[in-house]
């Protein structure tokens, strides 16, 4: 596995980058597939159970193996879940556009 790049909105180390099959609803109403990434970072995904859960593994363990690797999936399939099924927050998005224009994103 790559290792995966430093956080986009803090900038900090992240734990690992998954890809996933992901759809939409375009303006006509049409279904359009693609592909979404996600990055787990431990400091920006404080507070969410599914990423604790998959960070306090890489805590623990330190890294994946046959002995861990049924738990990681079931974790990792957790956290994909939790991150798909999260909607935008127009305040967050309105102030990243702000440090955007800004030049500090």
């Amino acid at each position: 596995m790559d290792e995966p790049p430093d956080c986009g909105v803090c900038g900090q180390p992240t734990l690992l980058r998954v890809s996933f099959p992901s759809a939409w609803n375009n303006a006509r109403g049409q279904e359009v597939r693609g592909r979404r990434e996600a990055l787990l970072c431990p400091q920006c995904e404080r507070g969410r159970p599914a990423a604790e859960n998959v960070v306090a593994l890489f805590a623990v363990d330190g890294q994946l193996g046959m002995a861990n690797v049924e738990v990681f999936a079931e974790l990792i399939g957790a956290w994909v879940e939790d991150v798909r099924n999260r909607r935008a927050d127009p305040a967050d998005l309105a102030a990243q556009e702000e440090q955007f224009r800004r030049g500090e994103l």
